[in-house]
């Protein structure tokens, strides 16, 4: 199955021509859509592409090589490929995900499969509503627990680790963060009211 998150496909500014052009340049990569990228994609998108620091072009290893062979998407294309794909992820959720990484990569812990930590958090807001500055609230104060530290290790697990290796549906009665919000519920509560 294949899922492409419409919503944030419109807040980004992007069509789904857009969506279909990076996802081919993605695979260009690994396998040769020289032809396909002839057909679709124009010098005029390609500039707009570079302009948005989307893509880039390696450089010509031959004066036969085209630049359908050399496009590729730069790290900022890969991450609004991968982002496009998250079902129910909006911008707070970007930006959150990203404001963990960093904290996580400055102290040196790990991050995990970052595809499944921005559902992870989408799924969480949905589930619990809680969301904005609300969640990076929850977060920080659950992370700067040391009772709760063992689970805040992996940013992966930070919103909802599996019970077992067959658990794959987000519960959020097992998320940790969501247990230590209830548990300190009145607290947080009043917290919100003043955001």
């Amino acid at each position: 199955m294949f899922y492409i998150n419409f919503k944030l496909l419109e807040a980004k500014g992007c069509s789904l021509e857009d969506f279909n052009n990076l996802q081919i340049i993605f695979q260009n990569k690994t396998e040769d859509l020289q032809e396909v990228l002839e057909k679709r994609i124009p010098q005029s998108l390609y500039d707009n592409y570079e302009e948005k620091g989307l893509i880039k072009f390696n450089k010509q290893k031959n004066k036969s090589e085209s630049i359908h062979n050399r496009v590729r998407l730069t790290p900022k294309g890969s991450d609004l490929l991968e982002d496009l794909q998250i079902p129910e992820i909006n911008e707070d959720d970007i930006r959150l995900y990203n404001w963990l990484e960093n904290i996580y990569t400055s102290e040196e812990k790990e991050i995990g499969n970052r595809k499944k930590t921005k559902l992870y958090i989408a799924l969480f807001r949905v589930s619990s509503g809680i969301d904005r500055h609300k969640l990076t609230l929850l977060c920080k104060s659950f992370m700067r627990d040391e009772s709760q530290f063992q689970y805040s290790i992996r940013l992966e697990y930070l919103f909802w680790k599996p019970a077992n290796v067959f658990s794959t549906k987000f519960d959020i009665e097992q998320s940790r963060l969501y247990q230590y919000y209830i548990k300190n519920k009145r607290l947080f509560d009043s917290k919100f009211e003043t955001l």
